[in-house]
């Protein structure tokens, strides 16, 4: 913790993000304050924030592993879809970074580096340089379009039967509520384009759906200007 927290202090510095020890659970880890092993790193977006969250491992005499993980957080989000679906969402309220994260979160990325597991101060710096792309194309994501679009980026398509990409679509009823905020009224269009997209992966779609059209149900009955 002592050798990476400047280092990641100033990478991370490097595109607007800045360390919040106020981000780990200590309540729900039973600890005073954060644990050395988590650090988390915020920075604001244009509706709610982007977090990082750093885990520290020791797997075995001398080798560290360094786990990194993303998250956008905006509590307004969830407050619909809790009131949309009639129900509390544990997982998007108390289980970000397994129960590390102090907040909640609409959508998440774990990453896999190369070069994440080292044993010395120069597989810190290739870790850190083969990280690098990552984070500085998630400084640009900004808005709701952005975080929709990196979805698409990153969203898991299924070409020649085999998946390829990183986030699944089983969260794609969220953007229907993003789509909302940022004034869109078109939401049953909206829905329809998230799920038809070419090849997108679901592990349930038909959950999704009626998650959609919950939540669209809500928000009709909310705005009597939404369609």
């Amino acid at each position: 913790y002592k050798y990476m927290r400047p280092l990641l202090d100033a990478f991370l510095g490097e595109y607007g993000y800045v360390h919040n020890e106020q981000l780990f659970n200590a309540e729900r880890w039973k600890q005073k304050k954060a644990a050395p092993s988590f650090l988390f790193y915020e920075k604001p977006m244009a509706h709610g924030k982007q977090i990082w969250m750093i885990l520290l491992l020791v797997r075995y005499a001398g080798v560290y592993e360094i786990e990194t993980s993303v998250y956008f957080s905006e509590d307004r989000i969830i407050d619909i879809m809790e009131a949309a679906l009639n129900e509390q969402s544990d997982y998007h309220r108390a289980w970000g970074g397994g129960g590390a994260l102090n907040g909640t979160f609409y959508l998440h990325r774990w990453f896999r580096i190369d070069g994440q597991q080292t044993d010395t101060a120069l597989g810190i710096q290739t870790f850190l340089a083969n990280w690098r792309p990552y984070v500085a194309e998630l400084s640009q994501v900004h808005t709701y379009a952005d975080v929709a679009a990196y979805q698409v980026r990153h969203g898991i398509k299924i070409v020649d039967g085999q998946k390829q990409g990183h986030m699944d679509y089983d969260f794609s009823y969220l953007f229907v509520i993003t789509a909302y905020l940022d004034g869109a009224r078109d939401l049953t269009a909206q829905a329809q384009q998230w799920l038809n997209g070419e090849n997108c992966f679901f592990g349930n779609k038909k959950l999704t759906q009626e998650r959609m059209d919950k939540v669209i149900r809500y928000l009709q009955d909310l705005d009597g200007t939404v369609y």
